[in-house]
């Protein structure tokens, strides 16, 4: 699937999709670098008029910068939702009621044409 996101990357414009559709969560570690690229995705999708949010995983001071308020993920939030490895996205549909689960690092394009295929 990773390669068909990629050779369609240029064909999802943002405004092909409805901002108030979808949600995102992202979960983090301040040591992890892909978590720090994450942040600019995340950034790009706040601009587009997405809502998003992100939890911090460990409890260190990040050395970049994250343009959110940060929450604290509980050790219990951790184990209900099987977090063992981040960057992990979580993608609430609010149309069809469905939380979608994005590991690793994704590119703001790549993002919006996991959102187009739902």
């Amino acid at each position: 699937e990773q390669s068909l996101i990629a050779e369609n990357a240029h064909a999802i414009k943002p405004s092909q999709i409805d901002v108030k559709r979808f949600r995102f969560r992202l979960y983090f570690d301040s040591s992890c670098p892909h978590c720090k690229n994450m942040m600019a995705t995340m950034k790009d999708l706040q601009d587009l008029g997405y809502y998003g949010e992100v939890k911090q995983i460990d409890r260190k001071r990040p050395d970049f910068p994250i343009p959110f308020p940060v929450g604290q993920a509980s050790q219990e939030e951790l184990k209900a939702r099987e977090i063992n490895a981040w960057p992990v996205m979580f993608i609430a549909d609010t149309a069809k009621k469905l939380v979608y689960r994005v590991n690793g690092y994704q590119g703001t394009q790549e993002v919006l044409n996991i959102l187009a295929s739902k």
